[in-house]
């Protein structure tokens, strides 16, 4: 696998948001051979969906957007001890909800 991919959904799939070009070409090139994990994927959904957009982004299409994604890479998650070492390992250099992310 290439790596994790470091691009925010939201971006990619929302044209109007300034970072829509850069992320939108990242993922773009992105293979099944870059991985984005589960718990990130989950965020996807909800956020789309609460956008104070009009009109706003529906059900069906924020379950879409989340389709294209698993479809483009490989969906991985942790084991409990793999969250743990990844947590203890990025808590010197991350705080807040970077590390979720």
């Amino acid at each position: 696998m290439k790596g994790f991919l470091t691009v925010l959904p939201l971006p990619v799939f929302y044209a109007d948001h300034k970072h829509h070009e850069a992320n939108a070409s990242i993922y773009l090139t992105a293979t099944r051979e870059d991985f984005c994990a589960w718990r990130s994927l989950g965020k996807v959904y909800p956020t789309l969906t609460g956008l104070p957009v009009r009109p706003r982004i529906t059900g069906p299409d924020a379950t879409s957007v989340v389709d294209q994604i698993g479809e483009r890479l490989t969906l991985i998650s942790l084991t409990d001890a793999e969250y743990l070492s990844a947590l203890q390992s990025a808590s010197p250099a991350i705080i807040g909800s970077t590390f979720y992310d």
